[in-house]
C-alpha cells in the first residue's frame, strides 16, 4: 500500500515537472516570436520612412 502511494506520488511530481518545464520552453518561444515581431514592424516603419524621404527628395528635386 505505502509503496503504491509512494510511486503514485513520485509519477505526479515528475509529471508536474515535465509540464511546468513545457510551459516555461513555449512561453519563452512565445515571447522570441512576439520580440521577433516588433523588430520586423520598426524595421518596416524605418524603410517606410526612408522610402518617404526618398521620394521628398526626388519630389523637390523634380520641382526645381
Amino acid at each position: 500500500m505505502v509503496i503504491i502511494i509512494i510511486i503514485i506520488i513520485i509519477i505526479i511530481i515528475i509529471i508536474l515537472v515535465v509540464l511546468v518545464v513545457v510551459i516555461v520552453i513555449v512561453v519563452v518561444i512565445i515571447i522570441m516570436l512576439i520580440i521577433l515581431l516588433i523588430m520586423i514592424i520598426i524595421k518596416m516603419k524605418k524603410k517606410k520612412k526612408l522610402m518617404r524621404t526618398l521620394r521628398w527628395k526626388i519630389n523637390v528635386r523634380i520641382k526645381q
